[in-house]
């Protein structure tokens, strides 16, 4: 048994120990080393096993991983290895043999050697001029080497040997900012394993930046002290850090150096120095002075740097004839001269080019730009004050420092304000801030910044409860107090109903709407200004009390006579007085004498008109006449006759004979003939003179105790035209002749229409009505390509919207103006923003697009008005909806395109197709009605009527004063021709004719009349708006203006009623917008009047109701 066991035991080990072959076991790792390192030992991971112990080794290496030889020496025999510093990629493993000499080899293992670090190559060196930076320095050649994992520092030196690294500078390029002083410059590349190394250094030489560079005298002369100057012109924002002078070698002594700049009027000021400089002989060139501070100068300016001579030794440095023979970007010189110590020193002293060799040293130094104007309410945070231009120039380094300023003239600094950009606290008064910018010994200061502090805004509050009839509506207002107009206003009604105005004025009308029986509150949610500040009080709410049917109340219409039967004197009421009371929007009741009708009472009226001559042959009812009168109603008489009766009114006078004269005389103490006071704009505004003589009848008698105010004639010799009396409680106006109303005498718009509608009030019981036209002033200007000689690129409309004005301009649509390619970008700007409106007026002053002046075979209106909408559209440019066509000529082809452009309204006073040209005027409301007349110049005209022409529906209006030119035209208002104190009395003539008429007002004129400067054109504008501010105007695009004027024509006052200081007024019509009409009242024997707001009416049936209080 035992020897079977041992046998079994021995044939088990014997498996184990002898039947494994050898394993050479694994070692480590692949390594990646940098150039020229040492690797890591490499060792046994696993051991070797099986064979037969004890193992022996010997390392191998390969260069390329696949031919291999064994390392010699020691160092090579043993389980462990160092390989040594590798200059490239090598593989190694190890054999190893066990004792019956079987061997193995091991894995390899990589290690990869990196190549050498190389760094970037930043280019060559540079020269600048002082305070200027240069070029940024980049990687010529790039890194190389390493791992490939890259950072990189930049440093500085003064000298090219001591180098300090420059903080934050670590991208691959680098842009040092301006320099005053030489810098040498490199760059380290720090590999993310193999260390860093340094590239080249570059030098960055600077130059001072002077007049004068090569150039030297070519005499010397000593025998007169005089101050002489260099007169330069900095290109760039800078400072002048040193004077200099080029000197012979004998010249020496007590010199003074001054510098000069010219001020807005073009004169030279002293602004630094004299400053002493002395020194001794022995040095023939250039010299310098350093200035005890810098002097900061602008770009684009003038300035004179000027050193004298001494008075012991009076050398300077000329030559005859000189030019620079270098020039450079930011410093040019212009010329020199002299002059006795401390004048100006530009006189010649030789020859016109003499140079005198005055030099400065210019360091460009700009603080940049740092926030801009704005406007903020009333203690509130502005915006900031953030940088859009950085800082340049001067050293590079930038030190900062805000500064404020009540006057923009004394500066304080603001305390921690230091940074490129400043935030504002809340601030209540308007404040200037500005930012100084430190650069080493340079400080310069950007453009003060204006922040313009809101008025205070305390309160806006609803005017005021009143009490209605049903189903009348009223007016309520908001008197706002402070902000900035226009405003937006927000309201409710009765909490529920929300309704926004906007474009509000501080006491404007606002309409309620038609409102029934029943209390209705009113309150204000929001009132935002212009510049979005709100109140600090929105106000209390108000009430409007509904209730009860409006009673019978005092009628203030006019009652208008007139006999139908009168073959002689009816159709002048017809044709000249009726269109006047309608224009004028008279509310009136009519009475034909010639009716059965019977008499109304007369004392139901406010106003009683008699319309014509002989309204009644001799039958007139006196008896009424007087008791109305004396009870306060007026009488406006046209009609002579009625005064050749004994009335209480009337007295015999003793016989007058007839009179005839083309003078016509203003008594100007009165309120109805006030408007013609003699003043500066015309000092003969009070008298006027007719086209033919006008008759006065024979006269027996006269009122009673009357005023006359138009006298017929001379000083000297005349007869009354106009007179007016009290009677009673009641006033009358008498015409004793109305003939000026006819165009073969003077006409509308000839400068008496204002008689006849102040007359009317004046006459009438108050409170008193009518439509009337509030005072607009709009402005046209014809043939415009930027067409002026010297207000270029459309100045002259910006000058316009300075003071109000908004231009409709006629344009030419293929501009030959100044730049043609530039004309539309421009014109779209003031377009965009609502300053001017715009039409194809022609496309050239010759080549009409309307007509077909120079009868051209392939001429096709259709085609053009497509030509001239193309190019509108092209730009960009809305068209307005006003359009005069060029010499105003239309053909019937081009009206259906007009209208297709958008085009509502004309403005002409011809036919289309006028044969000939211009031919008689166009018959259309107000005025011309049934009566022809010579459409030219000359003579004024007005349209303001629809007009359907071959089934192509307009809104005529047109309103020219004709009559008030040059001396070789009376076509338009001329600004071109005349001193600009002529140019303004005839603008502000042209305004108060219409605005006194109330007709549209109109600067009229051609873009080629623009010839004046623009700060002529200024003076003009100014002078012309300073003329009108009396009638405070609205100042109205056209589209707008002509817009109202439809509205106003398309609504007729129906009825006025007052009652207990409640004012009805009745409207009917239909028109697409609210009108205004006139509420006269008298206290003291003052007249006065506001403007009501009527509503927009949508139907013609339905009349609407508006109560006011008087």
């Amino acid at each position: 048994m035992h020897k079977v066991v041992a046998f079994l035991i021995f044939a088990s080990v014997n498996v184990i120990v002898f039947g494994q072959s050898l394993s050479p076991g694994q070692i480590g790792n692949n390594q990646v080393l940098c150039y020229r390192s040492a690797p890591q030992t490499l060792s046994f991971l696993i051991q070797p096993t099986g064979g037969t112990p004890p193992y022996t080794y010997r390392w191998q290496r390969s260069n390329n991983g696949s031919d291999w030889y064994d390392i010699t020496g020691t160092t090579a025999q043993r389980q462990t290895y160092s390989p040594p510093v590798l200059g490239k990629t090598a593989h190694f493993r190890c054999r190893v043999t066990d004792n019956v000499s079987a061997s193995a080899t091991t894995n390899a293992v990589s290690i990869s050697v990196a190549t050498d670090l190389i760094a970037p190559v930043i280019g060559t060196d540079q020269t600048i001029y002082n305070g200027t930076a240069p070029v940024p320095l980049i990687q010529v050649t790039e890194a190389s080497g390493g791992s490939g994992s890259y950072s990189y520092r930049w440093q500085v030196s003064d000298d090219g040997l001591s180098w300090s690294d420059i903080p934050g500078a670590s991208a691959p390029g680098y842009s040092s900012g301006a320099l005053i002083e030489d810098r040498w410059f490199r760059q380290w590349v720090i590999d993310a394993a193999c260390g860093s190394t340094a590239g080249n250094a570059i030098r960055i030489s600077v130059n001072p930046i002077t007049l004068f560079t090569s150039e030297i005298p070519n005499s010397f002369y000593a025998w007169i002290r005089w101050d002489f100057g260099t007169q330069f012109e900095p290109l760039v924002n800078g400072v002048i850090v040193s004077a200099r002078i080029f000197t012979g070698v004998d010249e020496a002594g007590l010199h003074q150096v001054r510098f000069w700049r010219q001020n807005d009027q073009s004169v030279f000021e002293l602004i630094a120095g004299p400053y002493d400089w002395s020194f001794t002989p022995g040095t023939q060139g250039w010299r310098e002075f350093n200035l005890p501070a810098p002097l900061t100068v602008e770009a684009n300016r003038n300035y004179i740097v000027s050193v004298t001579n001494s008075e012991n030794n009076q050398y300077w440095s000329h030559s005859n004839s000189f030019s620079p023979l270098v020039s450079n970007e930011y410093i040019r010189y212009i010329r020199s001269g002299g002059g006795g110590i401390g004048t100006v020193p530009l006189q010649e002293l030789l020859h016109p080019q003499e140079c005198f060799f005055r030099d400065v040293v210019f360091v460009p130094f700009s603080a940049g730009s740092a926030g801009q104007n704005q406007i903020t309410c009333y203690n509130s945070m502005p915006s900031a004050l953030t940088e859009s231009v950085p800082a340049s120039g001067g050293s590079g380094n930038y030190v900062y420092q805000w500064q404020s300023s009540a006057d923009n003239q004394n500066w304080v600094d603001i305390d921690g304000a230091t940074g490129p950009e400043y935030q504002p606290p809340s601030i209540t008064s308007s404040t200037y801030y500005r930012r100084a910018v430190m650069s080493g010994d340079f400080t310069s200061y950007t453009s003060s910044v204006f922040i313009n502090v809101n008025n205070p805004f305390p309160l806006a509050q609803f005017q005021s409860s009143i009490s209605i009839y049903d189903n009348t509506s009223t007016n309520l207002s908001v008197d706002i107090t402070g902000g900035t107009p226009p405003y937006t206003v927000e309201y409710t009604i009765n909490d529920t109903s929300s309704f926004t105005i906007p474009n509000y004025q501080s006491g404007a009308d606002i309409n309620t709407g038609l409102l029934t029986a029943g209390t209705y509150k009113f309150e204000i949610t929001s009132v935002t200004d212009a510049l979005g500040c709100h109140p600090l009080s929105s106000g209390t709410p108000i009430t409007v009390t509904v209730s009860g049917i409006n009673p019978v109340s005092h009628n203030r219409n006019a009652l208008v006579m007139f006999n139908s039967g009168s073959t002689l004197y009816y159709t002048g009421y017809v044709n000249f007085i009726k269109p006047y009371l309608d224009w004028f929007g008279i509310p009136y009741d009519t009475y034909d004498v010639n009716s059965a009708e019977p008499l109304p009472d007369l004392s139901d009226y406010a106003l009683l008109i008699l319309g014509h001559r002989e309204v009644y042959t001799n039958a007139y009812p006196l008896t009424q006449l007087e008791t109305a009168i004396s009870g306060g109603t007026g009488l406006y008489s046209f009609d002579p006759h009625l005064f050749d009766f004994p009335s209480a009114f009337c007295e015999h006078v003793g016989s007058h004979p007839g009179f005839s004269s083309s003078e016509i005389r203003f008594n100007t103490t009165h309120y109805i003939t006030e408007a013609h006071t003699n003043d500066i704009y015309n000092p003969a505004n009070d008298t006027i003179a007719t086209k033919a003589p006008l008759q006065v009848g024979a006269y027996s008698y006269d009122l009673i105790d009357n005023t006359v105010l138009a006298s017929l004639g001379t000083s000297d010799n005349n007869e009354a035209l106009m007179q007016v009396a009290e009677y009673g409680d009641g006033r009358i106006v008498k015409w004793n002749s109305y003939q000026w109303t006819f165009d073969e005498y003077l006409g509308p718009v000839w400068g008496m229409d204002d008689l006849l509608w102040r007359g009317i009030v004046w006459a009438a019981r108050k409170p008193f009505v009518m439509q009337g036209l509030p005072p607009m002033v709009t402005m046209r200007v014809d043939d415009v390509d930027d067409r002026s000689r010297e207000m270029v690129n459309l100045e002259w409309i910006s000058i316009c919207n300075n003071y109000g004005l908004i231009p409709w301009v006629g344009v030419f649509t293929v501009p030959e103006g100044h730049d043609p390619d530039g004309f539309f970008p421009k014109l779209k700007t003031f377009v965009d923003n609502n300053l001017a409106t715009a039409s194809p007026h022609s496309f050239t002053y010759h080549r009409l697009i309307y007509y077909n002046m120079s009868s051209d075979p392939q001429f096709s209106a259709v085609d053009n008005v497509i030509e001239a909408r193309n190019t509108f559209t092209t730009n960009g440019i809305a068209i307005s909806n006003f359009l005069v066509p060029h010499y105003y000529y239309l053909t019937a082809d081009a009206l259906p395109g007009i209208r297709d452009m958008g085009v509502e309204f004309l403005g002409t006073k011809i036919p289309y197709d006028p044969v000939p040209y211009p031919g008689n005027w166009l018959n259309n409301k107000p005025y011309r009605i049934n009566r022809n007349g010579w459409a030219g110049t000359g003579i004024p005209h007005f349209y303001a009527d629809s007009i359907n022409w071959l089934n192509t529906p307009f809104f005529l209006c047109l309103s020219e004063i004709g009559d008030d030119g040059t001396t070789t035209s009376q076509y338009e208002w001329y600004p071109g021709t005349g001193s600009v104190d002529s140019v303004i009395a005839r603008g502000v003539r042209h305004l108060r004719r219409s605005l006194n008429s109330m007709t549209l007002p109109v600067l009229f004129t051609h873009e080629d009349q623009l010839t004046m400067t623009s700060s002529e054109w200024h003076q003009i504008i100014s002078g012309v708006t300073t003329g009108v501010s009396p009638y405070n105007p609205e100042y109205k695009s056209t589209d707008d203006a002509v817009k109202y004027i439809r509205a106003k024509s398309n609504l007729m006052i129906r009825a006025v009623g007052s009652n207990n200081g409640l004012v009805t007024i009745s409207v009917a019509g239909i028109n697409d917008m609210e009108t205004k009409c006139y509420l006269f009242t008298e206290a003291g024997g003052q007249i006065t009047h506001r403007l009501v707001t009527l509503p927009r009416v949508q139907n013609k049936a339905i009349p609407v109701n508006i109560c006011v209080n008087d």
